[in-house]
């Protein structure tokens, strides 16, 4: 039979490739012993090489499977990649409340991931709505310097979600995420910097921070960079620079609130083309934004 936990970790080493040339057929195999042989941690190995393909077909199906069972043994990691195949609807039908169950088992058993979904759950009043416990599974998601679980207690504090709503702790957050290179910390630091939040007003820094978005293709920092150039805030004005971010911001598919952003970024092109003093009204250009 051999020692699962050996087995299992035979299976990684071959999937990682450390130490010995990197073979997903051989993991698979070692994965596949170890299960047999009891092990969670081989279960939720396989679930996640048929979740993301790694050496044979992609199988939703297949990985939800794995997970569950890894996930009735007390894994923590599978727990958590159960919750997402409930919350995307990915081999499994889609179940919001299933997907808060098993991230409920997972954040019991201390996965930082899963402790930040609950918060942000938490922190949504159309799904469950209770700030206490947001800001419980949020402080304990960023205590393991996760940076969702960071992310959701820089919300709660900048919002006022359930404790006394404090802009200067929530930049100290945001700024810690930025330091890592997380985007959406960057983007808030930004904000904050551009209006004076919980820090002082610093322009220069907003549209350095917004540029750095928008050449990596960001479509909010682009968003808010045009904003800039078109209000000649942190820099000359130039209403060219601000119709090309602009248009860059409302072609940003990869963001999940697309439409929002694309709205907001046509909207404020529809303004330019209309109202805008410098340069001369054009109905064709902003009536093509106000239909698309």
């Amino acid at each position: 039979a051999g020692c699962a936990a050996s087995q299992h970790e035979m299976g990684m080493l071959y999937e990682a490739g450390k130490y010995i040339p990197q073979d997903y057929q051989q993991a698979k195999h070692w994965f596949e012993l170890a299960a047999g042989n009891g092990s969670q941690g081989g279960m939720n190995s396989l679930g996640y090489m048929y979740d993301n393909g790694k050496g044979l077909p992609v199988d939703l199906v297949m990985a939800a499977k794995w997970y569950a069972k890894a996930a009735e043994l007390g894994s923590r990691h599978a727990s958590f990649n159960l919750g997402l195949a409930y919350e995307y609807g990915d081999g499994v039908e889609k179940d919001m409340d299933k997907a808060i169950f098993h991230y409920r088992e997972g954040a019991e058993r201390n996965h930082a991931g899963a402790q930040a979904k609950l918060a942000a759950f938490y922190m949504r009043s159309n799904i469950k709505l209770n700030e206490p416990k947001a800001l419980r599974w949020a402080k304990r998601s960023a205590m393991r310097e996760n940076e969702d679980g960071i992310l959701a207690l820089a919300n709660i504090y900048d919002d006022g979600l359930g404790v006394t709503e404090d802009k200067t702790k929530a930049f100290s957050l945001y700024q810690l995420l930025e330091s890592k290179g997380n985007a959406r910390g960057r983007l808030r630091v930004a904000f904050m910097y551009e209006r004076g939040l919980g820090v002082t007003q610093d322009l220069g820094m907003a549209f350095k921070l917004y540029t750095q978005l928008a050449d990596a293709g960001d479509g909010y920092g682009s968003l808010y960079l045009g904003r800039m150039y078109r209000d000649g805030k942190g820099a000359e004005r130039n209403l060219p620079k601000a119709i090309a971010l602009l248009q860059q911001a409302g072609e940003d598919k990869g963001k999940a609130a697309y439409i929002e952003l694309r709205k907001a970024a046509y909207w404020d092109l529809v303004d330019i083309y209309l109202y805008e003093k410098d340069m001369p009204v054009d109905e064709v250009r902003a009536r093509d934004y106000l239909q698309a």
